[in-house]
């Protein structure tokens, strides 16, 4: 450790410059002679012996040999002038540095928060998204500058769960546009190279930033809009410099706007879904489980938006046992899967199931605090009673039995 800091090495230097050059100027000078001479003002001089300014190097340069002193005496005041402006660049780097700090540990206390919600009990669920959205919007400005972009991509992909979660679109939205902006004038700046992020976690963000979109854009009821953006993804070289990695998440992510749209037919999602899922094994990751439950669910969420009953039921059966078990199946998922499980209930006509799972999802979401989940829920609710038996009951259909 010095004996000074950096600032008191910085103070130290602006004295004896200001000491020097008073002492100078009145033993051998004036200082309106001297600042015609030095081609400054006679008030910056004087603020200069007051201690209240201090001039650049280059115009410390320019007024060094024109000081009434000896050369050696020259050299050392424009020395302590250097040193006061290396003082105040070791300043700045320290705070930038403690910032950044404090930055960093912002943003793992929201990441942790997040992680949380994939085992924490529904309690906990609800108690940490509030904490998240609490602590995000107070932390948020801090984060929108120019050092932080990096942390920033970070901050914006758990805010834009959080307002998912609560039922914030609109938020949710804004959100994610704010990372798309952010994103873009990354790749166009030399800040990226200096980074935290290497190519491939940047590529993740700009893919998910357009995922995440898809999401909201479902979620407002702009399913035309949101199939769209996966053609504008596929297209992008971020998604295809690790396609592999991306196509199961993307398949998940047009099928549930796809179950809106008449146009694309049950044939198309098979072929798709098994793509993904073949893509998704040939990964061998921890979310592999996960990602195959959010196939079925999605794929069975089309197949009754068709009629197809059966075959959203043959899909999901495969994972009422193991729902429990699924590694980083937070209630969330849970709660998304037993929906998709009382719809097919509900197509099929099993009205007394149907009213037990419904119940069950519920109960789930109440515990979590998944706003969002509820209304929908609760919509269900209301239009159970209006469906029957699906027409298509009698008609010969396809299975896709994920194994």
């Amino acid at each position: 450790m010095t004996l000074l800091t950096h600032a008191e090495e910085a103070q130290l230097s602006q004295d004896v410059v200001a000491t020097a050059l008073a002492g100078a100027l009145h033993m051998h000078g004036s200082q309106k002679a001297f600042a015609q001479r030095a081609g400054v003002t006679p008030v910056f001089v004087n603020n200069i012996i007051k201690g209240k300014r201090m001039p650049s190097l280059d115009m410390a340069r320019r007024m060094a040999p024109l000081l009434p002193i000896s050369p050696t005496d020259q050299a050392a005041w424009l020395e302590q002038v250097e040193h006061f402006w290396h003082s105040r660049r070791c300043i700045e780097r320290t705070a930038r540095a403690l910032v950044r700090e404090d930055a960093l540990a912002m943003v793992q206390k929201l990441t942790d928060l997040r992680l949380s919600t994939f085992s924490a009990p529904p309690d906990g669920v609800r108690y940490a998204w509030d904490m998240t959205l609490k602590l995000g919007e107070a932390v948020g400005p801090r984060l929108a500058v120019k050092e932080h972009a990096a942390l920033y991509l970070d901050y914006c992909d758990v805010m834009f769960e959080a307002y998912s979660m609560l039922g914030r679109h609109v938020n949710a939205l804004w959100i994610i546009k704010r990372k798309q902006w952010v994103a873009a004038w990354m790749e166009e700046s030399p800040i990226l190279r200096g980074s935290h992020l290497d190519r491939r976690s940047f590529d993740e963000h700009k893919v998910n930033a357009l995922r995440q979109e898809m999401v909201v854009l479902s979620g407002l009821g702009l399913c035309k809009e949101a199939y769209d953006l996966a053609f504008k993804i596929e297209a992008d070289p971020a998604y295809q410099r690790n396609a592999a990695f991306w196509q199961a998440l993307l398949t998940w992510d047009r099928l549930h706007a796809m179950k809106r749209l008449p146009r694309v037919g049950l044939r198309e999602a098979r072929r798709m879904v098994y793509t993904a899922w073949r893509a998704s094994e040939a990964l061998g990751n921890d979310w592999q489980p996960l990602a195959h439950l959010l196939l079925a669910r999605s794929y069975a969420n089309f197949c009754v938006s068709r009629d197809h009953w059966q075959e959203a039921r043959a899909t999901l059966s495969q994972y009422l046992p193991v729902l429990n078990h699924i590694p980083y199946c937070g209630p969330l998922h849970k709660v998304l899967f037993l929906r998709a499980w009382a719809q097919t209930l509900r197509a099929q006509g099993a009205l007394d199931e149907w009213r037990e799972v419904i119940m069950e999802a519920t109960h789930l979401a109440q515990q979590a605090g998944l706003a969002n989940e509820l209304a929908v829920i609760e919509r269900e609710r209301r239009e159970g009673g209006r469906l029957g038996r699906s027409k298509r009951d009698n008609e010969p259909q396809g299975e896709l039995v994920l194994d």
